[in-house]
């Protein structure tokens, strides 16, 4: 709780800084890197506790199709831990995954948009048990030992900081998963730091001249 509060303060700080706030604009592309912390929304039981905070890093891509929506696709590596119960005992499950999200950005304030994504992880390394409670059924697997694990993500991204070329975003966002099993706590929220920073400018972008625009030279002759 006390992490929380504080990103909410870094947030209304980072918010009362900034410079100039970025402008979607059609055509331009903005490429970053990003600091994911996050949880499985599993609360504890009576002899195991609640799924500790995680890290993971990533790269992203924006293109913008007008001022006030976008495309994104991002690519990142986490390491999510499963908790399934079976007979009032869990089994918790950890794996390594690179995910890859594709979604839509609508921008509701000059510093605030609204993000929705579908994700799909691929796992890698196998599976580690974490935690299993004595008498649990070790079979009874967890979405952790999935070769495919498929989530819908619902995000708020604040800008904290930019120059008009660079930028720091902040994401606080939600993750369902498609592919929980019964009795299984696979969802997980979290928030992203990135830094990003325009790779493609529409107002740099030379613009073409239509030779019918211009007129011929008789046009110029008083």
């Amino acid at each position: 709780m006390n992490f929380l509060f504080l990103t909410i303060f870094k947030i209304v700080l980072g918010l009362g800084v900034t410079v100039h706030a970025y402008v979607p604009e059609e055509g331009n592309v903005l490429f970053g890197y990003s600091l994911n912390i996050y949880k499985t929304q599993f609360p504890g039981s009576a002899n195991l506790p609640s799924s500790p905070l995680m890290a993971g890093f990533g790269i992203v891509a924006t293109g913008d199709l007008n001022t006030s929506n976008s495309i994104e696709v991002g690519i990142s590596h986490l390491s999510k831990i499963f908790y399934r119960e079976n007979a009032g005992r869990y089994l918790a499950e950890q794996t390594s995954l690179v995910q890859v999200n594709i979604g839509y950005r609508k921008w509701i304030f000059e510093k605030l948009n609204v993000g929705l994504s579908l994700a799909s992880g691929y796992p890698f390394g196998g599976h580690t048990i974490v935690h299993a409670e004595s008498g649990v059924e070790i079979d009874s697997s967890t979405t952790a030992r999935e070769i495919n694990q498929n989530s819908g993500e619902l995000s708020f991204q604040f800008e904290l900081w930019s120059d008009q070329k660079n930028y720091w975003v902040t994401d606080i966002y939600w993750s369902h998963s498609f592919s929980a099993k019964s009795d299984e706590k696979a969802h997980h929220a979290g928030i992203i730091f990135t830094y990003k920073s325009i790779v493609r400018d529409n107002k740099s972008t030379p613009q073409t001249t239509n030779p019918a625009e211009v007129g011929s030279p008789e046009d110029f002759v008083q």
